[in-house]
């Protein structure tokens, strides 16, 4: 008989349990999903919380002026690829369409990168900066362009700075750099 009560507590954890296990799975699998941020909105954490904050609110009024146009645009190309199985197809009307969409992508994308220059004309150089660097990590460098890298210049190695920059030298012509002479090729000795 010393194993009823063993068997009622083992019953009510594994019940407790499934409760507890099914009220997870309910609320994970019914809650909404917020997707994911935009890559402005992940440059925004390298900004300390307050600029950081000032910084989202900025692109979300932009994004929210901005809307129209990329629904527009939107529109324009999705129309355009329905005329395009149309029997009265005309190429000229449809790229005229599309240059309208690219117009509007243009002036949407322009006007929220003019509020993120004018944004980070407020903040302060050490902030001004990780947001410069964040934005060169985070947005994709055109096809076959290496990806630009800001780095102060205590930190630039001395291969990439202008010669009259380096410590003893004055310029690039046979001026003194308080380095010793670069080695160069062998010269042939006459022999005797």
């Amino acid at each position: 008989m010393t194993g009823r009560p063993i068997l009622f507590v083992s019953l009510a954890v594994n019940l407790f349990l499934a409760g507890a296990l099914s009220v997870l799975l309910l609320a994970h699998f019914t809650s909404p999903r917020r997707p994911p941020p935009g890559p402005l909105r992940q440059v925004a954490q390298a900004l300390d919380p307050a600029h950081r904050q000032a910084l989202v609110e900025v692109l979300r009024e932009n994004g929210r002026a901005v809307r129209p146009m990329n629904l527009e645009a939107r529109s324009l190309r999705a129309d355009v690829w329905r005329q395009m199985a149309s029997p009265n197809f005309d190429p000229v009307q449809l790229k005229a369409e599309l240059a309208r969409a690219r117009q509007l992508g243009s002036a949407a994308s322009g006007r929220v990168q003019d509020a993120l220059v004018d944004y980070a004309a407020t903040l302060p150089p050490d902030q001004r900066q990780a947001l410069a660097q964040a934005l060169a990590r985070r947005m994709p460098p055109p096809p076959g362009a290496r990806p630009p890298q800001v780095l102060p210049p205590s930190v630039l190695p001395p291969s990439v700075l202008p010669p009259s920059s380096l410590p003893g030298r004055t310029g690039p012509k046979g001026a003194s750099s308080g380095l010793p002479p670069r080695p160069g090729p062998p010269s042939a000795s006459p022999s005797s």
